[in-house]
């Protein structure tokens, strides 16, 4: 807390977001929030114009306030995606204020972060270091030889460290569910006989832009067909435990509306748990063509709403390509239950046993990571 006030000797890790969703921003941001323990800095989240500002949806339950007001232009132009200057001009630098690491589609940059002394990698003893980064290396950071000492000592496993980091760092406020009660109750109702599966769905982008568009619900059959072979054998491990689930809730989340009502209307809304009649869009809009780029409170609280309740899920499938559906499942912190649709497979036939789940390896390396 010292670093947050007057301290000038105190060393900062800020979180620049990139302009991709919520998802990505989180599962960046918590990494960075991990690398700023290992280097003994304060860790902030930056802000930028075009973005939701997290606090609109999230508070610390805390009381530290992690907000980092929106940076000048001339400190943000290093971080700008695909950015060719990597860092501030030598001026600058040698005045150890300020430090820039943009990693975004630098993959060699991204992997040194797993094999080298962070320290070293973010600016030394600058006084403020700014990294941009929307690929998660929280699971995979236990492979740092530098640091994995240190996070063994903290308590944190490779399976534990996201959803212990994520929990501390934000919550959502009560507003965010103002609109869906309904799915809230459902959600965190700890009835343990109530089995939650949890589905995420990514159609793309163009469902946003054409909210109106035709869905044929065989193309993604492998979701569906995934959640019954769950409920199958959940339900064979609860009758040996003599034990009988009441009912089954799937709560679906999906950036396509079509999907949602095409999914209801086939599997009843007594199963189908979903938003049919609430604002859907993606929370950064940075292809958007419309005169009106502005990403509404309504759409941002419902992305942290729907994101937040798949938490509470007792399995998850989810979209390979997609960091939405995989940084909820890991916050949920239940081991073994998160089971991963192929992006070029939605409609084929999938295996989806107690032994066929998606590891950590394959939750580190898929589209965003961890």
């Amino acid at each position: 807390r010292t670093l947050y006030g007057n301290d000038k000797s105190g060393r900062f890790l800020v979180a620049v977001p990139n302009l991709s969703g919520m998802a990505d921003r989180v599962i960046g941001f918590v990494t960075v929030f991990m690398m700023s323990i290992l280097t003994n800095r304060a860790f902030q989240i930056g802000n930028r114009q075009g973005l939701p500002i997290f606090e609109d949806a999230f508070y610390s339950p805390n009381n530290v306030n992690w907000s980092r007001p929106i940076e000048e232009e001339w400190l943000i132009e290093p971080l700008k995606h695909k950015a060719s200057i990597r860092n501030y001009n030598s001026s600058i630098l040698e005045k150890g204020e300020y430090f820039a690491v943009n990693t975004i589609d630098d993959f060699k940059l991204q992997d040194r972060l797993l094999r080298q002394d962070l320290n070293q990698l973010l600016g030394g003893n600058a006084r403020t270091t700014l990294i941009s980064i929307n690929r998660g290396k929280t699971i995979r950071m236990f492979e740092n030889g530098h640091h994995n000492e240190q996070l063994t000592r903290m308590g944190l496993t490779s399976y534990t460290a996201f959803g212990c980091l994520l929990n501390y760092l934000i919550q959502p406020k009560a507003e965010v569910f103002q609109h869906i009660p309904d799915q809230h109750m459902k959600m965190t109702d700890p009835n343990p006989l109530v089995l939650k599966i949890s589905i995420q769905i990514r159609v793309g982008d163009s469902s946003l832009s054409s909210p109106d568009h035709k869905i044929n619900l065989d193309h993604y059959s492998a979701y569906f067909s995934c959640a019954e072979q769950i409920e199958t054998f959940a339900t064979a491990a609860a009758a040996l435990r003599n034990e009988k689930y009441s009912h089954v809730l799937w709560y679906l989340a999906s950036d396509s509306k079509s999907l949602r009502a095409a999914a209801v209307s086939r599997y009843g809304s007594q199963k189908v748990v979903t938003s049919l009649n609430t604002t859907v869009e993606h929370t950064a809009k940075e292809h958007c063509k419309a005169e009106n780029c502005a990403v509404s409170s309504g759409g941002f609280h419902l992305a942290a709403a729907e994101w937040w309740l798949m938490g509470y899920a007792d399995y998850h499938v989810i979209t390979q390509y997609s960091g939405y559906g995989r940084s909820a499942a890991m916050r949920s912190l239940r081991k073994d239950t998160t089971y991963t649709v192929n992006y070029k497979r939605t409609g084929a036939a999938i295996r989806c046993d107690n032994t066929s789940f998606s590891d950590l390896e394959t939750l580190s390396f898929d589209w965003s990571g961890i």
